[in-house]
This record gives C-alpha cells, sequence and structure tokens, in this order.
C-alpha cells in the first residue's frame, strides 16, 4: 500500500492504518513497487491474461538490470564507461503488456553538447514577445531565498 500508517489521521502522532499482520508493517508506506498481491488482485479485477512483458531491449553499448518481466516488475538500464543514456534509466511493465515510456540509447559522451551558461545563453533566445528577459549574474541573489548559494558548475558559493 503507498499510504503510510500516518496518512489519514487529524493527529499524526495517531495510526489511521493498522496492518493485519506484523508483516506486513515494513511494506505499508512504500512507493518503490506495487506488491505482488496487489497485481494479482488487479489481474484479476480487470480480468486480464497478461501476465508478461517480453523482454526490453538492451542499449547498444548498454546494460539491462533485472530478468523478471512479470506486470508490475522494474528494469534498470545503464551505459558503458564513455556513454551517457538517454531516456529513461527505469521501465515497468504495465498491465496491458507494453514497458513504460520509450527504449533508452546510449551515445557517446563525446556527441553530447554542454554549456553551464558562464559564458552565454546557450543558444537559447528570449522570447520577443513576453515582458521577462534572463540575467546572467554572479554573486548572491538579490534577495534571500530566490537562488541557489551555491555556483553548481564550480561548486563555489556566491
Amino acid at each position: 500500500m503507498h499510504y503510510g500508517t500516518r496518512a489519514f489521521a487529524y493527529d499524526k502522532n495517531k495510526l489511521s492504518l493498522i496492518p493485519l499482520t506484523h508483516t506486513a508493517w515494513d511494506i505499508v508506506g512504500q512507493r518503490e513497487k506495487m506488491s505482488d498481491l496487489d497485481i494479482m488482485k488487479l489481474n484479476k479485477l480487470y480480468q486480464c491474461d497478461i501476465i508478461n512483458c517480453s523482454s526490453p531491449p538492451t542499449p547498444t553499448a548498454g546494460y539491462k538490470i533485472g530478468d523478471d518481466f512479470g506486470v508490475g516488475k522494474m528494469v534498470i538500464f545503464g551505459c558503458e564507461e564513455g556513454k551517457i543514456l538517454i531516456g529513461p534509466s527505469t521501465r515497468f511493465c504495465r498491465f496491458d503488456g507494453r514497458w513504460s515510456s520509450s527504449d533508452p540509447k546510449c551515445i557517446d559522451k563525446s556527441n553530447v553538447q554542454t554549456c553551464d551558461f558562464e559564458e552565454s545563453l546557450c543558444g537559447f533566445a528570449h522570447d520577443e514577445e513576453d515582458d521577462v528577459d534572463w540575467v546572467r549574474r554572479t554573486g548572491p541573489a538579490p534577495t534571500e531565498n530566490t537562488g541557489p548559494i551555491v555556483d553548481h558548475t564550480k561548486e563555489e558559493t556566491t
């Protein structure tokens, strides 16, 4: 169940959901995946005969972690050294027997353009029809809590 034990309590110090068995305490409130029992009940409710997805393709120069392709199960993707993953790093088998999102790909890092906005707007342009323009600054934000206190590119405090 994705609701925590205090999800519906007016007083958050009191429990509003109490598992019937002591073994269920560790899964109440988890948001990682559906339980096998939840999957079984949903398949029965919606009269689904689908129990698996086909094996998702492994990206060229990449890898796939996970070999359980059952409904609700997740597979993780990554790339070899020197490559970068384009697309989702995780996919799950949907109830219609198809994988969530699209197939990820691994491409050479050298083919990826990067920009840190230190010298330019990195090819972005102002919209001439709005009233807002981007401003590049150095130093702290002009008002408190309106910008970063650390330069995320150079990892320096402003």
